[in-house]
């Protein structure tokens, strides 16, 4: 299945290339594909990140999970939209709107254990990205990698 494929080769790509789990994490420097976009998702227990949103603080510390969207360029590098907190203290899916993302359609995302700090339930599970009907679960989803300090997921533009 090309999503295998996807998964396995592009992704070891991904994890070839040096990352700080306390940095905010970057868009890849090459790679994307015509039609398709990266979002990054790097849940509270890995975050370093600051959410200027006083009510979205979650897990019992003041950081938040968050998101980074990877645009494909003509060139095939990426365009990076700043980081996005996902408002681990709402309770409900956030939503980043087109003004925020450069996409036409809305994200929908739901942090489900993404914004627990520590103990048994730091895990991705119960997390759930939406974009234009598409629907990815991460941690389980071939068209998302495997949770390393959070998890990469292409989704069609």
């Amino acid at each position: 299945m090309y999503t295998k494929y996807f998964t396995s080769a592009f992704f070891l790509t991904l994890l070839g290339q040096s990352q700080v789990a306390s940095a905010l994490w970057g868009c890849p420097d090459s790679g994307s594909r015509a039609g398709k976009f990266l979002i990054h998702y790097t849940p509270a227990r890995n975050s370093n990140y600051m959410n200027p949103d006083s009510g979205c603080h979650g897990g019992g510390g003041d950081y938040d999970s968050w998101v980074r969207i990877c645009l494909p360029k003509n060139d095939g590098s990426y365009s990076q939209i700043h980081a996005r907190g996902t408002c681990c203290g709402s309770g409900h899916p956030k939503t980043l709107h087109p003004d925020q993302t450069g996409l036409p359609k809305d994200i929908k995302i739901h942090n489900g254990h993404g914004c627990s700090t520590e103990g048994a339930n730091a895990n991705l599970d119960n997390l759930w990205i939406t974009y234009r009907g598409t629907l990815h679960n991460v941690p389980d989803d071939p068209n998302c990698s495997d949770p390393d300090h959070g998890s990469t997921c292409e989704f069609s533009i």
